[in-house]
């Protein structure tokens, strides 16, 4: 969404860089929720009881996603939580006033397949 939203393309996967992706994942993820890049340093260190160095993760992703690296430990997260929620809304009241049933299940909503676009 924060690539979407400076109109950049991303054309790759987000979590595969240098490291394994569950943990790249999740180091991308707490960055952008976290208030700060040392709260969410911590908060790593303390999810995985500190059997991992998190600075050279915190590292690479800030390189491999330069063009964004500047949300990381802004606590945009909840905004971006805030956003995605009302892009839902949006969807699903689109298609009830259509009277079309609409189910939402994660990040994608299911509608029979008459009204696919």
């Amino acid at each position: 969404m924060l690539y979407a939203q400076r109109n950049i393309e991303l054309l790759s996967d987000p979590y595969s860089f240098d490291f394994n992706r569950n943990i790249a994942k999740k180091t991308i993820l707490v960055l952008i929720n976290a208030e700060t890049e040392y709260s969410a340093l911590k908060a790593l260190e303390k999810e995985y009881k500190n059997t991992l160095d998190f600075k050279p993760i915190i590292a690479a992703a800030k390189q491999y996603h330069t063009p964004i690296a500047d949300c990381f430990g802004s606590g945009i997260g909840i905004k971006l939580q805030n956003y995605d929620a009302r892009i839902a809304v949006n969807v699903v009241s689109h298609f009830t006033a259509k009277g079309v049933p609409c189910l939402p299940i994660h990040d994608s909503f299911i509608v029979d397949k008459r009204y696919k676009e």
